[in-house]
């Protein structure tokens, strides 16, 4: 006999004190410097992305690591992580109909995911229950907010019915 004991899931929703000042930077380096190429296999079709392209640190990261290292620091704090390390970083630009399905990051601790550009009509990243796939949750992520869950949770990005692109710079810590 298998007994389902279950207990809720935790996230954290971080807001991102200085993404008016950095969401142009980034999205300029993105443009000028970031691999291009779409993804379009079984996890669904992503415009733009470099994920499988990733070889040095991108010119984004550089522009987000000063930032990046308080939020990080403090939410391994409240996570009680003691130590940690952060693998390479990847972008993610969403346009219509784009969308990344159900996954997880199996051999890291957490997945952060910051969301440069996330206009209203945009999906956020879901979470599914591992013992009731029908059951989701969609957290009330926005634009400016980094969004911090276990990196083994089910979780995907729905098809997006906006008209106006969704950008987001993900990062596990393992």
């Amino acid at each position: 006999m298998i007994k389902v004991c279950k207990i809720p899931s935790p996230y954290l929703l971080i807001d991102f004190i200085d993404h008016d000042i950095v969401k142009p930077l980034l999205l300029k380096s993105i443009e000028d410097h970031a691999n291009k190429d779409p993804v379009n296999d079984d996890g669904g079709i992503i415009t733009r992305t470099d994920y499988y392209n990733q070889q040095d640190l991108p010119d984004y990261w550089k522009i987000l690591t000063p930032y990046i290292k308080p939020l990080v620091n403090k939410a391994a704090e409240i996570l009680d992580l003691s130590s940690y390390g952060i693998t390479l970083p990847w972008y993610q630009q969403y346009y219509m109909n784009d969308t990344h399905y159900w996954h997880r990051h199996p051999n890291s601790f957490y997945n952060f995911v910051y969301y440069v550009e996330l206009p209203d009509d945009a999906p956020p990243t879901v979470f599914r229950n591992p013992f009731n796939k029908d059951q989701t949750h969609i957290p009330p992520a926005k634009e400016g907010q980094v969004i911090v869950f276990p990196a083994t949770l089910n979780h995907c990005s729905p098809p997006s019915q906006s008209s106006d692109r969704k950008t987001i710079i993900a990062w596990n810590v393992q």
